[in-house]
């Protein structure tokens, strides 16, 4: 697994406490939208997910290659990523997966509706997601 560049990845490394059973918490996340934009089906070669798990960490597929790492959660619906370690693979979509891996640097807060995910920073959506259990 090769890591993450640091300009892509969250600068807290000490992160706050994660809060146990968050509705966030081991789901399967679809991601369906990207900066405002849907991701078309054959966007990339494998679907593009991410699972938040009880012990503060986190992994998903980014549509070439797999990802992990740890993240945490604050009041008021706060959530900070911490440094993402991936494979190295190169496929079709690859610039998805680059621009997914670094939205969720950028993300600062999650709002949870019905089964969609929005992360954001400040008030602007950054990635959408659907849920299923």
């Amino acid at each position: 697994m090769a890591s993450i560049p640091q300009s892509a990845t969250n600068k807290k490394n000490n992160p706050k406490s994660t809060l146990s059973n968050s509705p966030l918490q081991n789901i399967h996340w679809k991601l369906v939208e990207l900066g405002g934009k849907e991701i078309p089906g054959n966007a990339t070669a494998k679907e593009m997910f991410i699972v938040f798990k009880n012990d503060s960490t986190v992994s998903g597929n980014g549509g070439c290659n797999t990802f992990s790492g740890m993240y945490s959660l604050g009041k008021n619906n706060e959530i900070s990523f911490g440094e993402m370690v991936r494979t190295n693979m190169l496929c079709s979509g690859v610039d998805f997966e680059r621009k997914y891996i670094n939205a969720l640097s950028k993300t600062d807060h999650y709002k949870i509706t019905g089964d969609t995910l929005s992360l954001r920073n400040q008030l602007v959506i950054i990635a959408k997601f659907i849920g299923k259990k």
